[in-house]
């Protein structure tokens, strides 16, 4: 907490919107209607801990409440079993409506947040399918556990995982979330998480198959990196996967300074990002690419090719001397091409045609057992930042848009990377 000084001998405590005092400290959620009717800069005490030989129905009130949420946190050792019902009593401003009711409220004796049922909005599928099957729901706020931080999501990346995982490829239990890379707001930590606090600037990347994903106003991260100084949470919401997708396969297909590698489907997200790596470590790059994305290409540092037939010997013609290494990015169904390319199914990596790779010798990455790149998002963002790496963010959309994003992107219409932007 910062102080700071109003007025002559007035000393006003400034608080984070989210309050975590300790161990053996109880959370308390109240979600608040910002209406303000006069200045804004009214400051009013916020209530942190209540002396243990006293009740918890205490009068106290609030103060600066931003973003339209407030934590009191009220010490209760004298507590000792979980849902303990108690009132507890909360001057607001005139200005603040209460969303939820300050009659009934619920305390934990862990450090996780107390909220009532259907207090977060969120994206889910309850079946597979199209565009159509996204639903918005009011679903209970996730508790961060041992490991983990809450995050207030900003802004949600959008991938071609996105329609892949709806349409059921990944299969696993109904109802599933979306979105799985974002960037907030940190709001609250689990046991023993001490590379973060509240309120720091977050990013990172969720796992597949949850009841909730990225597109929710807040989701747990086990994994996380910091945004850097000055980066938006929409740039920062379009690092996580690509970064760790295209930092694997290069260091998973054994590129090595002087090789020479071919990207098919590499003009996409992940291959702009895999072509920019592999340049600066001194590879030399070959792409494929539609028309529209030639000069982005070449000025990222690649070789330009198309799709279709001849193109074992298009890519000879522009690299002479062979080609050492083989990544498959595009639609499937080329890889006898790609392995003649290569002259070896070893030195070809696919991280699209799951189905063909064990029939024809060639590896695969992304799905079971892969080993995840967790330092790979945050070592592109901070090259993002000092401006060595580009990440462009095509399209920013609300998240209500989400429906027709997802059908964009499977239908070749995007061109480039998408971000939601979530609000409350």
């Amino acid at each position: 907490m910062r102080e700071e000084q109003r007025g002559a001998g007035e000393r006003v405590e400034e608080n984070p919107p989210w309050c975590h005092v300790g161990g053996g400290v109880l959370h308390l959620l109240l979600q608040v209607r910002e209406e303000p009717v006069g200045s804004a800069e009214e400051s009013f005490a916020l209530v942190g801990e209540v002396p243990e030989e006293r009740s918890l129905h205490q009068a106290g009130s609030l103060r600066n409440v931003r973003d339209g949420r407030a934590v009191v946190a009220v010490f209760g050792e004298q507590v000792e079993s979980r849902g303990l019902q108690a009132q507890l009593r909360i001057r607001l401003p005139s200005w603040h409506a209460p969303i939820v009711p300050d009659d009934s409220l619920c305390y934990r004796r862990d450090d996780s947040l107390c909220h009532r049922e259907g207090d977060v909005r969120a994206v889910q599928i309850d079946e597979f399918g199209g565009p159509e099957v996204l639903r918005f729901v009011e679903t209970d706020a996730p508790a961060p556990g041992a490991g983990r931080i809450l995050v207030e999501v900003r802004a949600c990346g959008m991938n071609p995982a996105d329609w892949v995982v709806r349409e059921g490829a990944l299969g696993g239990p109904l109802p599933q979330g979306t979105g799985f890379e974002i960037a907030g707001v940190v709001a609250a930590l689990g046991e023993g998480v001490e590379t973060a606090a509240v309120g720091d600037s977050v990013f990172g990347v969720l796992n597949f198959g949850g009841a909730t994903a990225g597109a929710a106003q807040f989701v747990l991260l086990e994994h996380w990196g910091a945004v850097p100084d000055g980066m938006s949470f929409e740039q920062a919401a379009a690092i996580p996967m690509i970064a760790e997708t295209a930092v694997r396969v290069i260091e998973e297909v054994g590129l090595a300074e002087g090789h020479t590698v071919f990207l098919n489907g590499g003009s996409g997200a992940v291959g702009q990002l895999a072509t920019q790596i592999a340049v600066q470590r001194g590879a030399h790059v070959i792409v494929t690419s539609g028309e529209a994305k030639d000069a982005l290409m070449h000025e990222l540092g690649a070789k330009v090719t198309r799709y279709g037939q001849g193109l074992e010997q298009r890519v000879r013609d522009l690299a002479p001397q062979g080609v050492d290494r083989v990544v498959d990015m595009g639609p499937g169904g080329v890889l006898p091409t790609l392995i003649a390319i290569a002259g070896d199914p070893s030195h070809v990596l696919t991280i699209t045609d799951f189905e063909n790779a064990a029939r024809f010798g060639v590896r695969s990455s992304g799905r079971e057992g892969t080993v995840v790149r967790l330092g790979a998002p945050q070592m592109v963002a901070d090259a993002v930042a000092a401006g060595s790496l580009n990440v462009p963010v095509w399209r920013i959309e609300p998240w209500e848009k989400i429906a027709e994003v997802q059908d964009d992107i499977k239908c070749g219409r995007a061109r480039g990377k998408t971000v939601l932007r979530v609000s409350a």
